[in-house]
Parts: C-alpha cells; structure tokens; sequence
C-alpha cells in the first residue's frame, strides 16, 4: 500500500535554518548549563565520539600541520549568527 499525501511542507532554506538555530542554541544553553559533561554527551551522541575533548597547542598543531592554508582560514573565521 503506498502512502498519500494531502498536503505536505515545503521545505525552504529559511525553515530549515530556523529549525537549525533553535537546536544550535538549545545545545549551546545546554553546554553553558553543564559544561564539559554536555559536551561529552554530544560528542558521544552525535559523533561516537568517546576519547579526549580538550587537546595541547602542541598537538592541534601536529594535526593541522599538513593542512590546506584554505582550510585553515576556514576554522579560523568567526562565526556570525
């Protein structure tokens, strides 16, 4: 049997960026409130990630050393919201 739709939303690139704010500042209320353990948690969650959050000079260095000065200018730009 296949499913019909009497009306369906469109999706615009304004909604799905207003959907996008409210969960980005959700997440960034909920990692002011917690910290650290609600970073993890999202790191966990959305990443799988489980090992080290926070890295040395020394070690962030070692990792984007071979990286395109392209890319570097990227991570770098602040953010506007």
């Amino acid at each position: 049997m296949t499913a019909t739709y009497l009306k369906k939303a469109a999706k615009t690139p304004e909604t799905e960026s207003a959907g996008a704010r409210k969960v980005v500042a959700e997440m960034l209320e909920e990692i002011e409130r917690r910290g650290e353990s609600a970073v993890r948690e999202y790191a966990q969650k959305l990443d799988h990630w489980t090992g080290e959050i926070l890295v040395s000079a020394a070690e962030a260095e070692r990792r984007t050393r071979t990286l395109p000065a392209s890319t570097k200018r990227d991570i770098e730009a602040p953010v506007k919201l």
